[in-house]
């Protein structure tokens, strides 16, 4: 997907209604309530919990890498997780 997108809120309300989902079916895919369903959407500088990010993320079909880099404590650890693995590929005999 070439869009972008300023928060990851806004990256579930586009992919969903892409899709043609009301809020009230994601919930129900995702097993989340949809008041937290909104919740993300409306509010983009709330980060989500893990699970929620998860659930909406695969529910969608969500590029993870543009997720993550949409949350910036997600996009910090995806950072020093590729950094870690770098440098323990780096190590390996």
């Amino acid at each position: 997907m070439s869009q972008k997108w300023e928060s990851f809120g806004a990256y579930v309300a586009s992919s969903r209604t892409e899709r043609g989902l009301s809020v009230r079916q994601v919930a129900k895919h995702t097993g989340l309530a949809p008041s937290t369903v909104m919740r993300t959407e409306d509010r983009p500088y709330q980060t989500p919990t893990p699970d929620v990010f998860l659930a909406l993320v695969d529910a969608l079909d969500l590029d993870l890498k543009t997720a993550v880099n949409l949350v910036e404590s997600y996009k910090k650890l995806w950072q020093r997780f590729i950094a870690d693995r770098e440098d323990d590929a780096r190590r390996a005999p």
